[in-house]
């Protein structure tokens, strides 16, 4: 959501945008360069099949304790809900162990160890979606009720296109997507 003191900025942004593409346009063009093949160490030319090129050590550092901290959140989110007074929510414990995972799947640096934290991720969800169709049939609400109908029937698409989503991000780690 933009905010509303950053409208300003943006026109602005966008008239030198504009004025800068004019002056662009009326350079004269050279061809591009090559593009970069990647950060292999000791291999200058195309990288081997399946590796992935090292990011640098200070963003690799961040990204890892990132997700340490959101595995954190989720292991104490995980002990909650063994709380007889007060605990998690089934919910609660799901988008925090998702985003623990997106962020470790973020800093991973092979692709055995995305495709194991993706895989590890598919199997929460496959989990929590049954967990959510049983509760959906275990307590069906009144015909009269179309809100909430539909809101439980749009819950668990939701959580069925995110179970797609990994499925998906699991094939083209493994070399069948784009």
């Amino acid at each position: 959501m933009p905010l509303p003191y950053l409208r300003p900025l943006a026109a602005v942004a966008a008239v030198g945008l504009a004025a800068a593409g004019a002056l662009v346009a009326q350079q004269p063009r050279t061809p591009p360069p090559p593009p970069p093949v990647g950060q292999f160490p000791g291999n200058p030319g195309q990288p081997p099949a399946g590796a992935v090129p090292q990011m640098p050590p200070r963003i690799r550092a961040i990204l890892v304790e990132r997700a340490q901290t959101l595995r954190g959140v989720a292991d104490r989110l995980a002990e909650l809900t063994k709380a007889p007074v007060n605990p998690a929510r089934p919910e609660e414990l799901f988008a925090a162990r998702a985003a623990a995972g997106h962020a470790e799947v973020e800093a991973a640096d092979t692709d055995a160890a995305r495709l194991a934290i993706l895989n590890r991720m598919l199997a929460d969800t496959v989990a929590y979606e049954k967990l959510v169709a049983d509760s959906i049939q275990a307590n069906p609400v009144p015909a009269t009720d179309l809100r909430g109908r539909v809101d439980r029937e749009n819950a668990l698409a939701q959580l069925k296109v995110g179970r797609l989503d990994l499925e998906l991000a699991i094939e083209q780690v493994r070399g069948g997507g784009r």
